[in-house]
Parts: structure tokens; sequence; C-alpha cells
């Protein structure tokens, strides 16, 4: 079997416009792909594809809106892209489920959720690298 990776993650979202606006403030970058029903934003090697519930609909897809079971985490160099990262979810008024705190592990992390409450973690965990 040839080699393989995950390439995308794809979230459903109601409104569209106001995700692209929020995670690019967030993470300081644009879409390098969009059309009217979905945009891709590269994250390191895992890209996120952010995609109309309604455009997902269509494809009859098994998922239903709202069901929430997913946590995205983000794994960054530092702690002190944590507290850059928590400052700038301030700022947009982000829900903070868990301001950045200390880990036993040694980790360094805190949890949001965004507008359409899509969870994250974000978190530097010196021991786990990619």
């Amino acid at each position: 079997m040839e080699n393989f990776y995950l390439s995308y993650i794809t979230i459903g979202v109601t409104d569209l416009g106001t995700l692209k606006q929020f995670y690019c403030s967030l993470f300081g970058i644009e879409p390098f792909k969009e059309t009217e029903h979905y945009f891709f934003m590269k994250t390191g090697n895992i890209n996120l594809a952010f995609c109309s519930w309604d455009y997902l609909q269509n494809k009859q897809l098994p998922i239903s809106k709202g069901d929430g079971k997913a946590l995205l985490s983000l794994n960054v160099l530092n702690e002190a892209s944590v507290d850059k990262l928590y400052a700038a979810l301030i700022q947009l008024n982000a829900r903070i489920v868990q301001p950045p705190i200390y880990l036993s592990n040694k980790c360094y992390n805190l949890y949001f959720t965004d507008g359409e409450n899509n969870a994250w973690e974000i978190i530097y965990n010196p021991g786990f690298a990619f």
C-alpha cells in the first residue's frame, strides 16, 4: 500500500462569511481556495475545509447539522503561541471554554468554540512533535 495522509478536515457551517472572517482574523491567513459554497485554509500538513451545510446536505452525506462530535486540535510551537492565539480569541469574542493552563504533563492548552459551536483545543505539547 502506498503512503497516505489526511489531507483535510471538512467543517460544516451555517454562516460561511462570518466563520471565514473569524478564522482569517484568528490565524492571520487567507483561504487558498474558495467558492460560494466552501473555503480551504492551510494549517500545516492538514487543510481545513469550511463548507456550507446546504452544500453538504445536497451530497446526501450521513452527517447532521449540529452533531458537534469532533474536537479539532492545533499543536503550536510554544507557550507564547498559545497566549497569542488566546489574545486573538478574546478580541474576536470567541467562547473560551477553558483559558490557558499548564497540565501535569508539561503541556499548555486552552479550549474554545467558534460562533457555530465547533470545539477546538490549542495546545503546546513539548513531548508530541509532528
